[in-house]
């Protein structure tokens, strides 16, 4: 729903788009075609505002757009087709809200299943960390914590530690 109504902004904004070309073509000094204003028999006594003036030009450019592009004919395409996907989203928006009552709006809980009777005894969980220290490594093998012989180790440098004296580099 949300997309279809972010394309019917879109299609607002591309008309408008397509509305100020009309009028710049129609008033741009520099397309080789003056705009030439109303009829002065077509004005006769009457005062023309500037809104007139205007939306004489803007149907002028119009005019002229349509001659040589097919901008117009693509954009009606869009808007309806734009316009027909917004009114099915509505409606399938609209048979939802119409199934709310039927469709609940909850997690569905599987029922607790039954215990089964268990044919050995229950183990004691274990504990994570183990309550007792952790075993002493066997002679022969490295600790946990430094790395095993052979692993690469940084150089000295700036920034970096220089390496331990008897750790093999």
């Amino acid at each position: 729903m949300a997309l279809a109504q972010q394309a019917l902004l879109r299609v607002a904004r591309m008309e408008a788009g397509l509305l100020t070309c009309c009028l710049n073509e129609t008033l741009d000094p520099y397309n080789g075609k003056p705009f030439t204003p109303m009829h002065k028999d077509l004005i006769g006594d009457i005062e023309v505002t500037r809104q007139q003036n205007r939306n004489y030009a803007l149907a002028d450019g119009f005019h002229r757009l349509v001659r040589h592009a097919d901008s117009w004919k693509l954009f009606l395409r869009y808007q309806a087709q734009t316009e027909r996907n917004y009114r099915r989203a509505l409606e399938e928006f609209e048979r939802l809200k119409a199934l709310r009552h039927e469709l609940p709006n909850e997690p569905a809980y599987d029922p607790q299943p039954e215990a089964k009777e268990t044919t050995s005894a229950p183990s004691e969980p274990t504990r994570f960390p183990p309550e007792s220290t952790p075993p002493v490594p066997p002679p022969g093998v490295p600790p946990l914590h430094t790395p095993p012989a052979g692993r690469l180790r940084p150089a000295s440098g700036p920034g970096l530690r220089p390496a331990e004296p008897g750790v093999p580099s």
